[in-house]
Parts: C-alpha cells; structure tokens; sequence
C-alpha cells in the first residue's frame, strides 16, 4: 500500500547537487564543491538520488536537474533537505530529499511530469 503524501514516479535524470552555502559547510573532493548525481524518482515533494558519498541527514543542498526531462532548456535548481541516506553497494548511496521551498513553477512543472508518467 502506498503511504506518500504525493505519487511519485521513476526518472532517470543526471543533475549537480551543491551544499547551501548559507551552512558553510563544504564537501569537497578532488573535482571540488559541485557533484554529479542521478535522481531516481521524484514527487512534488521530494526525490530519491544516486550519489558516491554518504550525506548527513538535515543537510541543505542545493540541485540542478536537467531542465529537458521536464521540457524545459534549463536546469530546474531546487532547494533540498536530506531525510535518510543509505549505502545500497560500494560508493553508492541511496539519498531522500524533501524540497524546501518549492517555487509554485517547479511545483507545477514536477506535477505535469508526474502526472504523464502515470498515464505511460
């Protein structure tokens, strides 16, 4: 039985996550601040990712998923909190992020492709 507050579908989108500056805190590695990841389903309240590095829950990021999954020509960037990470297999983390402060656009773009994906 499903329990989410919002359906949520797959998506396989590449997207780059940063740490909200306002936190001061900074991951860094060898290729800086700013990491690749794929998002891996999505909801207009949140999504889950793929990422390398275990990420503390509470934490602020910041994300830019490709804009054209959603019809879009930019990166749609939002705001989000990690709820849980776990490790799935070696350097691969299963991540839950609720999205903080959802523009009324990104909420209606996220809700339009959710919304299509169910009729697929």
């Amino acid at each position: 039985m499903e329990t989410r507050l919002a359906p949520r579908v797959n998506i396989k989108a590449k997207a780059v996550l940063g740490i909200d500056k306002d936190l001061r805190l900074r991951i860094t590695s060898k290729k800086g601040s700013f990491f690749r990841i794929n998002v891996i389903d999505i909801s207009t309240l949140g999504a889950a990712m793929l990422f390398r590095y275990f990420l503390p829950v509470g934490l602020i990021v910041e994300i830019g998923i490709e804009g054209r999954r959603f019809g879009l020509k930019k990166a749609m960037k939002i705001k989000g909190e990690i709820r849980h990470c776990k490790q799935i297999r070696p350097f691969t983390y299963r991540c839950g992020i609720q999205f903080l402060n959802l523009s009324d656009r990104s909420k209606n773009i996220i809700a339009r492709f959710v919304a299509e994906s169910g009729k697929r």
